[in-house]
């Protein structure tokens, strides 16, 4: 480096805490790329739906799942739906859910019995009265995944393994659930 450079970002040699500020600012920012990553997957699967993406909390909802009887929500996506799959992007792990969002009671309290019926596939809430509760959970990163030395590539064939287990194992058998629940199916 020039020692005449003009270059407001260039630290000095004698300033160590400039240089660590700049190299904090220019890391790469592994939970921008995991959520560009995960949008891309969604978008690829023409079955499933984004909806309302943040930073941290990815969600999307099954195409089929667009019924006037799980459109219900209350204070939570523009969409009005109150079953949603979020992505939850956090700094040190990434994980999967189903939510129950906030809405209708008498929806909200359908959905938790179809939850406490089926035990082995759905995790029931501590309680019912929570505003979001989480009714299916699978892990896709761990902290180990986001420690030094693990590459991107590394985290993406990880994401894109629990993607396609997803996939084959647990979506089929939510949606088997929910195709049990006749009124949701019925007719408005």
């Amino acid at each position: 480096m020039n020692a005449d450079s003009t270059d407001a970002e260039s630290p000095s040699s004698s300033d160590p805490a400039q240089a660590i500020e700049l190299i904090y600012k220019h890391r790469p920012d592994v939970q921008t790329a995991l959520r560009d990553e995960l949008e891309a997957l969604l978008k690829g699967e023409p079955d499933l739906i984004l909806d309302y993406p943040t930073m941290s909390r990815i969600r999307f909802t099954v195409r089929d799942w667009d019924r006037p009887a799980l459109l219900k929500a209350k204070e939570w996506t523009p969409s009005e739906r109150i079953l949603l799959f979020e992505f939850w992007n956090d700094p040190d792990k990434l994980q999967l859910k189903l939510m129950v969002g906030p809405g209708e009671e008498e929806t909200r309290r359908k959905l938790f019995e179809m939850v406490r019926a089926n035990p082995g596939l759905f995790q029931s809430p501590r309680s019912t009265d929570v505003k979001h509760g989480r009714i299916f959970s699978r892990r896709f990163l761990g902290r180990r995944m986001y420690e030094e030395g693990v590459s991107d590539d590394e985290r993406e064939g990880e994401i894109r393994r629990r993607w396609a287990e997803f996939l084959d194992e647990d979506l089929p058998r939510i949606e088997a659930a929910l195709k049990e629940e006749r009124w949701i199916w019925e007719p408005a």
